[in-house]
């Protein structure tokens, strides 16, 4: 089955249990690379929440915090308000700063490297999500 059958499939966000680990991710329908070449994920941090979110697509974690902030309309981001976390840099020299001392957002590239850092923070959190279309993401069972 090519993944061009898949293309209508929706984003939507997987918990992942305790016993399951994110091994890798593929390039999301319709995502489009870099100016470097390469396509990008993106680790978004709640420290509300206590959540830790990987996706690949900005608009739908926009909307997926907006909903997770609930009734805190106060705490909702929008699209622009997610890039703007991008250009912030820390007292470390990285990239994502927080944002309504909730949320925090760093750009990985798509591979190795964003697994790993999404299993890396995943020990700080209660909740591990990742937020896309659910054959393009390869878990397996501790």
């Amino acid at each position: 089955m090519s993944s061009n059958s898949f293309k209508g499939s929706p984003t939507q966000p997987m918990r992942l249990s305790a016993h399951q680990r994110l091994v890798g991710l593929q390039p999301e329908y319709h995502i489009r690379r870099g100016r470097d070449g390469k396509y990008s994920s993106y680790i978004c941090e709640d420290r509300v929440g206590n959540k830790v979110i990987l996706t690949q697509k900005l608009p739908a974690l926009a909307e997926l915090c907006t909903q997770l902030a609930g009734a805190n309309t106060d705490q909702a981001v929008t699209l622009s308000s997610l890039f703007a976390i991008l250009k912030v840099a820390d007292n470390t020299g990285r990239t994502g700063g927080w944002s309504k001392h909730r949320w925090r957002v760093r750009r990985y590239e798509l591979g190795p490297e964003a697994a790993s850092q999404f299993e890396s923070l995943r020990k700080e959190y209660e909740e591990a999500i990742v937020l896309g279309t659910p054959h393009c993401m390869h878990v397996r069972s501790a």
